[in-house]
């Protein structure tokens, strides 16, 4: 995991995105007029998981013929007589079950909605990485931005989260400041 702490930027972001807060409840997003793309901040506990609206989180529906070619890698013949499945239902829609089970483990962690948010923002120099919390005074800590590569050992999850609205607000600007053409909302 990489962490990117988040006091670069001006004392004025910090203190107008921390009153905003406070008052609204809700992250001061400093949006430009100019973006190409944008990326999706979902809270959940208190943490903000950043997505790319622009891909799906799920698979498309598809026939039995093109799952078995696509997921399984075996003919819709051999498929067939593997698992039993009729002729004619060979081009019918395969069960969205079996189909999202086999696209959650064969899909690139890169072409999730979490991991294209990660491809995304791993291309820019943001700040800081790590923490050495001697470097920093704690009241200087807006908060971190955090690239995930496996949260735990097993897990393949690729993703961003923002520890806090502050934060949130912080890389924001800084986006803008980089000219990223990418903006922020709260889905």
């Amino acid at each position: 995991m990489v962490f990117f702490v988040v006091p670069d930027t001006p004392e004025w972001v910090a203190r107008s995105a921390q009153s905003h807060f406070i008052d609204s409840g809700e992250p001061l997003l400093f949006h430009s007029d100019i973006y190409q793309s944008r990326l999706t901040a979902e809270e959940t506990n208190g943490w903000f998981y950043l997505e790319d609206p622009a891909v799906d989180n799920e698979p498309p529906p598809m026939t039995w013929r093109k799952y078995s070619e696509q997921y399984v890698g075996m003919s819709i013949e051999e498929y067939a007589e593997e698992y039993g499945l009729a002729k004619d239902d060979w081009d019918k829609v395969a069960n969205s079950e079996t189909v999202f089970e086999s696209w959650v483990e064969m899909c690139p962690r890169s072409e999730t909605a979490s991991g294209s948010a990660y491809v995304i923002l791993d291309q820019f120099d943001l700040g800081r990485k790590y923490l050495r919390l001697d470097d920093l005074d704690p009241s200087d800590i807006l908060g971190y931005v955090e690239f995930i590569d496996g949260e735990h050992p097993g897990s393949d999850y690729l993703g961003v989260r923002v520890s806090s609205p502050v934060a949130l607000s912080a890389l924001q600007y800084k986006l803008n400041e980089l000219g990223s053409g990418i903006k922020l909302e709260i889905s």
